[in-house]
């Protein structure tokens, strides 16, 4: 790659010719995909997290599995015929015969672990019998040379798109007249990614050209190419190049203001001209959220390859944006810088809530509140909402309930006596169910928002049990036999059902309750269910005690 130049200036056009070379030097028609990107973004991210692209294709070894054969490692015993006699083995050394005794003694080997045994070198003996000139073990396979394959691969990674620098442009400004304090141009293009081109295709030569203006960001852009052609050769490269000026400044500011907040911001002059510089180091403030304490010009003497920082003490006076401009002027070269920040509200939303009954008795009620002094007016509402029973917050959730997906003791429990509750208090009050049902609404007083939307809501479920009679003795019905079969043989309930479940007081107590509210509520039980569950209670309760005296005792 080889950039227009290796250092600019913000703002400066720049451009990057792309030459692509094959691993044997030709010019390569092919694909490239070009990034140009500030290279602090890798130190925050703890390095690239690009692989190598070759690596990618074609780092890849053949799996070898040898098989060798060998007449050394064959052996057999002597044969016999049916009924002869087997002679008898002789020599101290069991099956070592006796004229073997002289090679034995001047360390010719032949047993395990001995000269030319198993444990020794080629020509021993396996479970002391002798082999003598048994064949030298196969030597190993050689794999095939791969240097060709290596040789083109290391021409692709150290060729052209290894990476080829430029001399840089000369940016240090002429030496002529100049007026008192040079005007600044302001820095206002900041960006993470100077250039991203997904696909650019080389030409006849090998070629291609980028172009671009460079961010306003002072800093080293890290330039990489990957490129790809026919055969699946690819190849990639880089080079960095830099964004600077001989005298720059740096705002530090935080990222939004709070109103009521006083911050310090503060500006980081650097002076790389070769002598010392008096600088005008200033603010402005664009917008009236940010207001400055201390003066917004400030002198300062620099000296050659220094820094100085100045700070400024401003204070948050209302929502909005800001526009932050700080800049640094000398004789020679200037610069300025401009960023925006928000101001944001110094509080957050709110909501209080009254609520109030009417008697039966009564016509009217009177409920009292204060409205908060320090709020925003123009996002301030009051909205007052009324439903004639609280048992309509009860209607709102019965298709919930019903609907649980899940199904351990509590929430068997809790699918259906809310409902068989609701709809009987309902009944006791008088209320129509049918007319309710034909023209029911969102009826939850506590709920807020718009009416229509609140109904709409309301109504996803097309169905709600407590309207319908028959649906909630089905439900009744199919719940108590749900629970009469989750109940264990000792007459409490666990969290489940099922072999090796056991009784928890807790869920014990919960469903002798239910139970307890369902009767109340004229829900015929099964038999025996109830007075189970309570003499379960009852002998945990005594059990309970007795650990307690016992404590007491020190038993």
């Amino acid at each position: 790659m080889l950039p227009s130049a290796e250092r600019y200036r913000p703002g400066d056009k720049a451009s990057v010719t792309v030459q692509v070379k094959d691993h044997t030097g030709e010019n390569f028609r092919g694909s490239t995909v070009v990034a140009i990107y500030d290279k602090s973004v890798e130190a925050i991210a703890g390095g690239t997290n690009t692989p190598d692209i070759r690596e990618f294709f074609w780092k890849w070894r053949r799996d070898h599995q040898p098989q060798t054969q060998s007449s050394v490692l064959r052996f057999s015993g002597l044969l016999y015929r049916n009924g002869e006699t087997i002679p008898s083995p002789i020599g101290i050394f069991g099956n070592t015969v006796a004229d073997e005794m002289e090679m034995l003694e001047k360390g010719g080997g032949g047993f395990p672990g001995g000269p030319g045994g198993m444990g020794g070198g080629m020509g021993g003996g396996f479970d002391g019998r002798m082999m003598r000139g048994g064949p030298p073990m196969p030597a190993m396979m050689e794999m095939a040379d791969a240097a060709p394959m290596a040789r083109a691969m290391g021409a692709m990674a150290g060729g052209p798109m290894g990476g080829v620098g430029a001399e840089g442009l000369d940016l240090s400004g002429g030496t002529g007249a100049a007026p008192a304090w040079v005007e600044p141009t302001v820095r206002r293009n900041f960006a993470d990614t100077a250039l991203w081109v997904g696909r650019i295709d080389t030409d006849a030569t090998g070629k291609a050209v980028v172009e671009l203006d460079m961010p306003e960001n002072l800093t080293t852009w890290k330039v990489k190419v990957w490129g790809m052609g026919a055969g699946t050769r690819v190849g990639a490269g880089e080079v960095e190049v830099v964004t600077s000026k001989d005298l720059l400044i740096r705002l530090q500011a935080p990222r939004f203001f709070v109103e009521r907040d006083e911050v310090v911001l503060s500006a980081i002059v650097h002076n790389y001209l070769t002598t010392e510089k008096s600088v005008k180091v200033g603010l402005q403030l664009g917008g009236e959220s940010l207001v400055a304490i201390d003066p917004t010009e400030v002198d300062v003497v620099i000296p050659a390859g220094g820094e100085q920082r100045v700070d400024w003490r401003v204070r948050a006076e209302r929502e909005g944006e800001v526009t932050i401009t700080m800049s640094a002027l000398t004789d020679e070269e200037s610069d300025a810088m401009e960023m925006s920040f928000p101001v944001r509200i110094h509080g957050a939303p709110k909501m209080e809530s009254w609520a109030g009954t009417v008697r039966p008795e009564a016509t009217s009620s009177a409920v009292e509140f204060v409205v908060p002094s320090q709020r925003r007016v123009a996002d301030s509402r009051l909205e007052v909402r009324y439903s004639p029973t609280l048992a309509g917050a009860m209607i709102d959730a019965l298709p919930y309930l019903a609907d649980y997906p899940y199904g351990c003791t509590e929430q068997t429990l809790n699918r259906w006596l809310p409902t068989v509750v609701t709809q009987k208090v309902l009944i006791d009050m008088g209320v129509d169910l049918e007319s309710v049902k034909e023209h029911r609404t969102n009826l939850n007083a506590q709920e807020i928002g718009d009416d229509r939307e609140r109904a709409a809501q309301w109504k996803r479920f097309d169905v709600n049990p407590v309207f319908d009679s028959q649906e909630v003795d089905r439900m009744v019905r199919d719940g108590l036999k749900k629970l009469a079969e989750m109940q264990v043989s000792d007459g409490g309930w666990g969290w489940f059902s099922g072999y090796g479940e056991r009784s928890w007081p807790h869920t014990t107590a919960v469903v002798v309750h239910g139970l307890q509210l369902a009767r109340d509520n004229d829900v015929p039980l099964v038999p025996g269910m109830l007075e189970r569950g309570i003499e379960w209670l009852e002998n945990y309760r005594r059990e309970q005690l007795v650990r307690l005296q016992n404590e007491a005792k020190g038993i």
